[in-house]
């Protein structure tokens, strides 16, 4: 090959690698993001590998062909001109080049941390609403359109029934348990208000894209809020866990609570003392935490005092 330029080598290789590898000529590992969930990204590790593999062994097996042969892929992706030659070429590596586009991982093999996933963060922190399914795609980090209501029923019965699913689907679909148990009432028509859905998340320790928030509800991010003051921090659920439990301790020491009764006056007596100090607290958020702090009581604590 010695009186060809570097360009036609080039021109040569491209065109040839194209006609053999067809799409995978052009794959290119994609640039994987945040992931929530399971990470298969090392699929694509491992698929780019073998794809660099078989491009060197095409490239090995056409540095070693006459040039004359060579130049006919400048103007044909299969030259004809040496028959032996073109049909072992066209033979060379057919079965695993086969398999190669078989084994291809699809998209959600990697993750939701896939780029071609990736949601429309600054159109969705501007809806005021979400349904079950915007708001379980988009806690991934995900597009909504990718996933559709009767798509993810499918996937679902599949799940139940047994069906081999990629991890990140399983993963998904467990999670839309979670969403559809807390949120019953907004599975079909129903909506998720945003301060209601981000509550949730910080109560759970939830994980959640980073990326996902929501002008409609500036306590659940970190940053300036639409008008541009600072938002506190969100705290974290150990803090959250901490003080529950110490408010618990001080409600059954203070207030005689007990955790074990089904129900009990002192989250009202808690609300009208913090009423008398300018302080706005429903009956539920306390309930919320007494219950909270309780569930950190061991058993044997409860039976020696309630």
């Amino acid at each position: 090959m010695s009186s060809l330029t570097a360009d036609q080598w080039e021109a040569i290789l491209t065109r040839a690698l194209a006609g053999k590898l067809g799409e995978l000529a052009r794959w290119e590992k994609p640039k994987f993001g945040i992931c929530i969930g399971p990470d298969g990204s090392k699929l694509f590790d491992e698929f780019e590998s073998r794809v660099f593999e078989l491009k060197a062994e095409l490239e090995a097996f056409l540095n070693a062909q006459d040039e004359v042969w060579l130049t006919g892929f400048l103007y044909d992706p299969n030259p004809m001109r040496e028959m032996q030659q073109t049909a072992t070429w066209l033979g060379f590596l057919r079965e695993e080049i086969k398999k190669l586009h078989r084994v291809r991982p699809p998209d959600v093999a990697g993750g939701f941390g896939h780029p071609n996933f990736r949601a429309d963060f600054d159109y969705w922190a501007k809806v005021n609403y979400f349904t079950v399914n915007e708001a379980l795609l988009l806690s991934f980090g995900v597009e909504p359109k990718h996933f559709g209501d009767d798509e993810l029923s499918a996937l679902k019965e599949a799940y139940e029934k047994g069906t081999s699913l990629w991890q990140p689907i399983q993963y998904l679909i467990r999670r839309r348990d979670q969403f559809v148990r807390q949120f019953p009432y907004a599975l079909r028509k129903g909506r998720i208000m945003p301060l209601e859905l981000f509550d949730w998340f910080r109560l759970v320790d939830l994980p959640v894209h980073p990326e996902f928030t929501s002008h409609y509800c500036n306590s659940a991010s970190d940053g300036p809020d639409v008008a541009g003051t600072e938002v506190p921090k969100k705290t974290h659920r150990r803090e959250v866990d901490t003080i529950s439990q110490l408010f618990t301790a001080m409600a059954i020491e203070y207030f005689g609570y007990a955790p074990a009764e089904k129900r009990s006056p002192v989250p009202k007596e808690i609300v009208d003392l913090a009423a008398s100090m300018g302080i706005q607290i429903t009956d539920e958020t306390v309930l919320k935490y007494l219950r909270v702090g309780a569930s950190f009581i061991s058993d044997d604590w409860r039976r020696d005092k309630t």
